[in-house]
């Protein structure tokens, strides 16, 4: 198979400037390269608030950043992939697209977001995808799924050649865990960092350059500074990444034992107990739109889940219920209306490697009984009460809940909606319907 030309570009994006970055992105696009990798969230740059801050700047897939990329990918007859701020349906996702002369090819959602990402962005939530573009075969990957290697180890097994990586990375060891990702599965991997400072008036983030692309026997082919803007261009060999073998005698995809890796596919690793399940009681807030009232947990940021709580000794289940609301969202016993009680109490098992934790300790999980709840004309949840369990309250759709719900709880969190969903519909009396 012939060499070809792969490129990554590095550059400083200019937070909210969108028209002026895509016009930098144009002028930094190299010619006679297959593919060129532009950084994460290149289009709007990096810091902001909350998906209301950044939504002025978000674009859909048609929208016309990606169109001006896409008459330039014309003209040039190549390839890219750049990082954008996604507006889809009613969401913002942190999204890179693939494009070509002919249009966008495929759009990838992140999926693991990193800090406060979480609270600005949706998580994606579909597989990683490889395309065949002019005779490459490319899988993408964002800034943060570096560190999970499953992200990179699934494109590896659909066929990528090159992992094409946008990122704004900050941590200081990334791009050599780039190297290692490129090892284990005999990839290659442009990774298009940005450089420079930003801020939203908050916080201020230095991005660390680096940019690289890494073969599939680990070696940087190229790599740019940690400064300045950067435009790295090196020749590959794609069928270097059909080689899977680590020695003559190892091949690292043949002499993989799935059947033995279940603790990564399986939604959750229980722990091996005896103990009985904690009686508890979960309380689905509804509001007039259909909107499930949602906590997001202080020592898991980016985790949202139903207000919740154990039954104490010689309480009823109504009882336990007034009292967690009470205690959680602030809001008192006379302020509530219980709409509806689940018929099942749902179970669901605490993961091996919460083992250390007191309620772990005592319990192998939670059985659950669901109350779908409607606060009366007034009452307010006010995070205060909560005593430090939650830092922030949303009023989340059924789907957006899952997603960011902790994953060992989505099954039992989805069978109570589907139980409810006649009750999770905006009220069609309501003046906000």
């Amino acid at each position: 198979m012939p060499e070809m030309r792969v490129a990554c570009v590095q550059f400083q994006p200019l937070r909210t400037a969108v028209t002026a970055n895509v016009d930098r992105m144009i002028a930094f696009w190299p010619d006679g390269c297959v593919l060129t990798v532009f950084p994460e969230l290149a289009t709007t740059g990096y810091l902001f608030l909350s998906p209301d801050e950044i939504r002025v700047y978000a674009e859909p897939a048609d929208g016309p950043s990606l169109s001006r990329l896409i008459q330039a990918a014309a003209a040039k007859n190549a390839y890219a992939v750049v990082g954008f701020a996604e507006a889809k349906n009613g969401r913002i996702y942190n999204s890179a697209a693939l494009v070509g002369p002919h249009g966008v090819i495929d759009v990838y959602r992140k999926v693991h977001l990193f800090d406060r990402e979480l609270s600005v962005f949706s998580p994606g939530r579909e597989a990683w995808r490889v395309h065949d573009v002019g005779g490459l075969r490319v899988g993408m990957m964002i800034c943060f799924d570096w560190l999970f290697p499953e992200a990179a180890r699934a494109l590896a097994l659909a066929g990528a050649e090159l992992i094409a990586h946008p990122s704004n990375l900050v941590l200081p060891y990334c791009q050599d865990a780039m190297i290692t990702r490129c090892l284990e599965n005999r990839v290659y991997a442009a990774t298009a960092n940005r450089v420079g400072e930003e801020t939203d008036g908050e916080t201020s983030l230095h991005f660390t350059g680096k940019s690289q692309i890494v073969s599939p026997k680990g070696e940087r082919l190229a790599q740019a500074g940690a400064e300045e803007d950067a435009v790295v261009v090196a020749e590959i060999d794609p069928s270097l990444a059909y080689d899977k073998r680590a020695t003559p005698s190892n091949h690292i995809f043949a002499q993989r034992v799935p059947h033995l890796y279940h603790a990564l596919t399986d939604d959750i690793v229980p722990l091996r107990s005896e103990k009985p399940y904690r009686l508890n009681v979960a309380a689905i807030v509804v509001d007039r739109l259909g909107r499930i009232l949602a906590g997001e947990r202080s020592d898991l940021p980016g985790v949202w889940q139903l207000p919740q709580g154990g039954i104490d000794p010689g309480e009823s289940e109504e009882e336990a219920l007034r009292r967690e609301l009470a205690e959680e969202i602030g809001v008192a016993a006379e302020e509530i209306e219980i709409v509806a009680r689940s018929n099942e109490v749902r179970t669901y098992s605490f993961p091996a490697y919460l083992r250390r934790m007191r309620i772990a300790q005592e319990w192998s999980g939670q059985a659950q009984r669901y109350f779908v709840v409607r606060l009366k004309k007034g009452a307010e949840p006010a995070v205060e009460a909560s005593d430090g369990e939650f830092c922030a309250f949303r009023w989340l759709a059924a789907e957006e809940l899952l997603a960011q719900a902790v994953h060992f709880k989505r099954a039992a969190y989805a069978a109570a909606f589907s139980e409810f969903a006649h009750l999770l519909r905006p009220d069609p009396l309501s003046d906000d319907a």
